[in-house]
């Protein structure tokens, strides 16, 4: 059985890493990495970023929480307000690179 945002978590965890910087110099080039990689789970990254902005209506630390939990290392905490900001972009440059 899957588990919830599994696939967000291992965009996370495999792209947001301590080392991220080795692969791009931003988390736009980043994210279009992974959208050209893999534009399968790409497609399930913004369904799921969408369901997590959803459940953080009810639960609104949920996003840094999940964040903290799949092991993001980009620290967008310094260039937009909230995690959820952040996600919000990132959904945008995967739905524009696929």
């Amino acid at each position: 059985m899957k588990k919830k945002y599994e696939t967000l978590q291992q965009f996370i965890a495999g792209y947001f890493h301590q080392d991220w910087d080795l692969e791009g110099s931003s988390d736009l080039e980043i994210a279009r990495l992974f959208a050209n990689k893999d534009s399968v789970s790409a497609k399930i990254v913004v369904t799921e970023i969408d369901d997590l902005i959803e459940e953080a209506k009810e639960k609104p630390d949920i996003i840094d929480c999940k964040l903290k939990k799949f092991g993001c290392e980009y620290r967008y905490n310094l260039d937009f307000s909230s995690g959820k900001e952040w996600l919000n972009r990132i959904k945008d440059i995967i739905k524009d690179s696929i």
